[in-house]
């Protein structure tokens, strides 16, 4: 029962992660394509 825990919370872990990054990409790509707006 243990193990099945065990592997359950890594794959939620994995995709917590997946999602971090994906958000933090989309954030800084958002934040660039501002500055970029901005500038012209």
């Amino acid at each position: 029962m243990d193990e099945m825990y065990a592997t359950e919370l890594l794959g939620l872990g994995t995709s917590l992660t997946e999602l971090a990054v994906k958000g933090t990409v989309t954030a800084v790509s958002n934040k660039i394509k501002a500055i970029k707006e901005e500038k012209m």
